[in-house]
């Protein structure tokens, strides 16, 4: 997965996740408000239960200030007192007029032969019979014995109807707390009214409160929506610019490092005195070995393809690669091997001969996209990378990193790859006169690595843009730091001079003196050989 992917994928989980959170809110809010809505549908029937429950206690409340019904005379009663008299400590209420001769007539129909009535009795015997309007009216006692006499039979018609108009007289006379009570519960039902209509005004409100913080949550998640599509917006139209300029970089890097190989090209050419030849008849033979030296994990990663014969109508391509795991970060046996692995895959998979720099180019920034992004996985990692690639008497190389690759010729050995490390750099400050060559060998940073896999925007490496033209006899030695950090130019070249016949033994020879000049301190140490030589026609 590439750095630009990976990058994407990342930006859309952060608007997942925006939009995720930003859905939970508001259907958390939604909520929220019809939980309050439905809660103040049930507090209104409350209001109304709790209303219903003060009536009667309200009127409970009224009929004990009801004041008591007045007891009827006894017979022992002075016929004498007034009225005044017998209401002493009641409240006084508003009294009815009543006809007087009306009440007379009544009074006279219903009274009983022999028994005299005083005007005094006629209120007190009115207000006896008010409260129980179904029981007759029981005359007076006096104290004057009256002779009994038996009850007419013309009265008895007269005497039934009778309590219906007295009774009422007596009502409209004699003064009930009605009205009072009427009035009484009349100002409790107005301020129940009044609470009602106060708590209604307050659900009112709180349903209006809600409204507009929903409404003010839902505005908000649109404004966040639209904030996020114009970052997103904005963020491409960033990304695109910054894309463009480093495709711009990339082409005036890779136009650099064309010019910068076509003179490494040349110098090689000078040095080993090319010539053209055809290949049609010719043998690679191929070699490989790896120590781990001191070191308690090998993160060497190499691979070399079989021996070949190359005739006219077949002509395989050799692969040879090594990888040298960065083992000052976490995963360097991780990444050498999968850099070999892709490199290798891609090589095989290869159809074309023509247009093999431009292939190593993109491949480089493949193999470099790929260990980056495991080593973001891993905390750190990275590695080297050398390989070449062979097919009939032509060869093409690339490099990155401190490995290297020698060509061996006529007893001369020659390094074609460069060390990208600060060595480098410090190097042409030199040429320039901004540092002498005593600093340089002291400088303590010297071996840094300024280039590798996994630096995740590789622009630093080596890649020959017209193909090596292969000799009767040439020996191409890939190798890590491991060997040359060891043995000297020199020492390299007389191994693979001595084993010049045998490609095997040269390998194996070169790994063990290196282990065995520093057995403490070894480090992995990997080399891969190439033999070129050609046949004879048949």
């Amino acid at each position: 997965m590439s750095i630009k992917r990976s990058r994407t994928i990342r930006g859309f989980i952060i608007l997942a996740v925006c939009m995720v959170s930003l859905t939970i809110g508001t259907v958390k809010a939604y909520a929220v408000s019809q939980n309050m809505e439905s809660a103040q549908g049930q507090e209104e029937p409350a209001i109304l239960d709790d209303n219903a429950d003060e009536g009667p206690a309200d009127n409970d409340e009224a009929a004990d200030e009801l004041p008591l019904e007045p007891e009827a005379p006894s017979a022992e009663s002075d016929s004498g007192v007034s009225t005044e008299e017998s209401s002493v400590g009641e409240p006084e209420l508003p009294v009815e007029s009543v006809d007087t001769a009306e009440t007379e007539d009544v009074l006279t129909a219903t009274s009983v032969p022999g028994q005299t009535t005083t005007p005094a009795q006629e209120p007190n015997q009115a207000a006896a019979a008010t409260p129980i309007p179904e029981r007759p009216v029981a005359p007076a006692p006096t104290d004057t014995p009256t002779p009994t006499a038996a009850p007419t039979p013309t009265l008895e018609p007269t005497a039934t109807p009778t309590p219906t108009p007295e009774i009422n007289q007596a009502a409209a006379a004699t003064p009930t707390p009605g009205p009072t009570t009427d009035n009484n519960d009349g100002g409790e039902g107005d301020s129940g009214e009044e609470e009602v209509q106060d708590d209604e005004k307050i659900d009112e409100t709180k349903i209006d409160e809600t409204i507009n913080t929903r409404d003010t949550i839902i505005i908000a998640a649109v404004i966040l929506f639209a904030a996020i599509i114009l970052y997103c917006l904005v963020s491409r139209l960033i990304r695109g610019i910054r894309y463009k300029k480093k495709k711009k970089k990339r082409e005036q890097l890779k136009a650099l490092t064309r010019m910068r190989m076509e003179q490494q090209d040349d110098v090689t050419t000078q040095r080993l005195g090319l010539k053209n030849g055809t290949g049609e008849y010719s043998k690679i033979t191929t070699a490989s070995a790896t120590h781990i030296g001191s070191r308690e994990t090998q993160q060497d990663s190499l691979f070399v393809s079989p021996s070949t014969v190359v005739t006219p109508e077949e002509s395989p391509i050799s692969i040879g690669v090594v990888c040298d795991g960065m083992g000052g970060m976490k995963d360097g046996e991780r990444a050498s091997h999968l850099a070999m692995e892709l490199f290798v895959k891609d090589c095989k998979a290869m159809q074309a001969w023509e247009g093999v720099p431009a292939w190593l180019y993109e491949e480089m920034l493949k193999i470099d996209d790929a260990v980056y992004n495991i080593s973001e996985s891993a905390g750190g990692a990275g590695t080297t990378l050398v390989g070449v690639l062979a097919r009939r008497n032509q060869m093409y190389w690339a490099s990155v990193g401190d490995s290297r690759i020698y060509i061996h010729r006529n007893n001369e050995m020659l390094q074609v790859t460069r060390d990208h490390n600060y060595l480098l750099n410090l190097k042409e400050m030199a040429a320039r006169g901004e540092i002498t060559p005593e600093e340089i060998e002291a400088h303590h940073q010297k071996e840094a690595l300024i280039s590798y896999m996994g630096i995740g925007s590789l622009s630093l490496m080596d890649i020959n843009q017209n193909p090596f033209i292969l000799r009767n006899g040439d020996m191409v030695l890939l190798c890590s730091d491991g060997l040359y950090k060891s043995l000297s130019d020199q020492e390299i070249r007389d191994i693979m001079r001595n084993n010049f016949i045998n490609p095997e033994e040269a390998a194996k020879e070169l790994v063990l003196t290196a282990f065995e000049r520093n057995r403490e301190r070894q480090d992995n140490t990997s080399v891969v050989l190439l033999q070129y030589t050609e046949q004879a026609p048949g």
